[in-house]
Order: structure tokens, then sequence, then C-alpha cells
């Protein structure tokens, strides 16, 4: 599952309350950013634009989460060699080869791969409680095998 909030801010001003800011590539694969909409905007045009390359090979490949993944992580850290970042937290998912991917960028174009992952403040107060609950639930699980 891959969720995002639906605001744009202007300064202070809570503009806009409606806005996507998941956006499906294709059937495989899923990003859902955080941070500044404008430079979402600019990375969902060049996606776009790649999608359309893809189509025009006409070689029935297409995008997997894993590449778009790698991609967008060149991409970040380019842009942060170049001191021009994209601020953005993004996350792309998606199933790859039966496998689900799972994957977070950040505005310096560090990466990592997880299970569960969360952007914003979500990183800080949720994201340890998630995983302690996973660790509580394994510990239980192991428990009640012992004991059958």
């Amino acid at each position: 599952m891959i969720a995002a909030d639906a605001l744009v801010s202007y300064g202070s001003l809570a503009r806009f309350q409606d806005v996507k800011r998941v956006f499906k590539v294709n059937d495989q694969a899923i990003l859902g950013t955080g941070g500044d909409f404008a430079d979402f905007q600019s990375i969902q045009r060049s996606i776009n634009d790649k999608m359309v390359d893809d189509i025009c090979h006409d070689d029935t490949i297409s995008l997997k989460p894993k590449s778009l993944y790698n991609w967008l992580t060149r991409i970040l850290y380019n842009r942060r060699s170049k001191f021009e970042p994209l601020w953005l937290d993004m996350v792309v998912g998606g199933i790859e080869n039966g496998t689900p991917f799972l994957g977070h960028i950040d505005l310096r174009g560090r990466s990592y791969e997880d299970d569960i992952i969360a952007t914003g403040l979500g990183k800080h107060l949720v994201l340890p409680i998630i995983r302690e609950r996973i660790v509580e639930g394994r510990h239980s699980l192991n428990r009640k095998l012992q004991n059958w």
C-alpha cells in the first residue's frame, strides 16, 4: 500500500486540498511522493517521456519497479551534485517477477529498500512502532509453534 497526503501548501496557506501525489507509472510500478509539488510534476513529466520512449521502441519491455527506482536515484543524486536538488521524498513500489518491491529515495539521492517505508514525520514516529509490532508478532508466532 502506498499513500500520500493530498494537500499542496503555498507558504503557510493550505492552497490546494485535493491533489494526487501517488502516480501510477505502469501496471507494475507506482510512485508516491512528498515534498515540493512542482518538482513532483517535473519528475512525472520525465517519467512520462521515458514511458513514451519505451512504447516507441515497441519491444514489449516495460519499466520495472527496481529499474524505475535506480533511475530516479541517479536523477536525484545528479541534481544534488549540481546543487539543484529536487525537494522530494519518493517511494517506489510494485511487483517485479511476482515479488513485491518497495524502495525509498530522498532529495540527496540516498536510497534504500525495505518491507515497510515511511516518509516525513511518519518515518520518525510511526515506523519504529510498526517495526516493533512486527518483531513482537514474530516472537509470538515462534512461541506458539514451539508449544505446538
